[in-house]
């Protein structure tokens, strides 16, 4: 399989570090409607005009599903329709719709700030009663806005992520920052590779993710500085605490980005159901296993 397609796919099944979308320069504008032709419905890229927040809009369900995708260095919303295929089995019964970050991200902005910035694009929009799915810093967000905008989620699925600091968090996270201060494009993108993903996957594309240094500027390492900064500052306990919701937490033991403790914390938090993968797992298990996302729309059609 060509190893840039395989990369396209990874995106579409929610990289946490969406490391192929650094590679692409963002749109200036929006793009025009698009027709999805596997799931027969219209793909939407926009922004929001106040906070600058790409998102994309695909499926014709009655219900709503949002995505919250992690720590990028660029935007998910560049590959919107390997994202839209990437979650296909959502979009008969779900309409669905993925955020970014905004785009101008101010320094020492925080978790809090993300998730205020997006429940005010959902409330703009009419969104409430939402079925949240977050991923790793996507993670973070939601349940930041699932215990501070109770009315805008019905159910919260959350993914090898976390509500509070950890060693692991700090150490990975850290190294990250340091790194990209340090302009160490190469080094960032191959820890972040080595890190995510399962040894197996990462020494098979170990040039993909070399090559990926490559294409990051300054401006991206910048942004992605400041967001994963935030990360670093994580304090949501409390409100996690005060979800109301049901919740399913789905995590890995073998979590090097966040640790699997990280998740267990959360469902003890929230009092959420959870589902651990083995030591053998990685952070990355909403990519490299398709059972996370079965499991996250069983929980939710239920």
């Amino acid at each position: 399989m060509n190893k840039k397609i395989w990369l396209i796919g990874l995106c579409a099944v929610m990289l946490a570090v969406s490391l192929w979308t650094a590679m692409k320069k963002p749109a200036a504008e929006p793009e025009n409607p698009q027709e999805d032709e596997k799931n027969g419905t219209e793909l939407v890229v926009q922004k929001e005009e106040t906070t600058q927040i790409r998102y994309i809009s695909f499926g014709t369900g009655e219900k709503t599903m949002v995505i919250v995708p992690g720590l990028s260095t660029g935007y998910v919303t560049d590959s919107a329709q390997a994202v839209a295929d990437g979650f296909a089995a959502f979009t008969e019964d779900y309409t669905v719709y993925l955020f970014d970050v905004r785009e101008e991200v101010p320094e020492g902005y925080t978790i809090e700030e993300m998730g205020n910035d997006l429940a005010s694009v959902m409330i703009s929009l009419g969104l409430h009663d939402v079925y949240l799915y977050g991923c790793s810093m996507g993670g973070m967000e939601s349940l930041y806005i699932a215990g501070t905008y109770p009315k805008l989620v019905k159910k919260l699925t959350v993914v090898s992520s976390a509500c509070e600091e950890n060693a692991v968090l700090n150490e990975t996270i850290g190294n990250w920052v340091k790194l990209a201060e340090e302009n160490k494009r190469t080094e960032l993108t191959l820890d972040m590779g080595q890190k995510i993903y399962t040894t197996a996957l990462f020494e098979a594309y170990r040039e993909v993710f070399e090559g990926m240094g490559e294409g990051l500027d300054e401006t991206m390492l910048t942004r992605f500085t400041r967001l994963a900064t935030a990360i670093r500052n994580l304090n949501l306990t409390e409100t996690a605490g005060k979800i109301t919701c049901p919740v399913l937490v789905i995590g890995s033991e073998g979590d090097q980005v966040l640790s699997g403790d990280a998740s267990v914390r959360i469902a003890e938090v929230t009092k959420g159901e959870l589902v651990m993968y083995p030591e053998d797992s990685s952070h990355a298990i909403y990519d490299e296993i398709a059972e996370v996302k079965e499991k996250a729309k069983e929980f939710f059609d239920k």
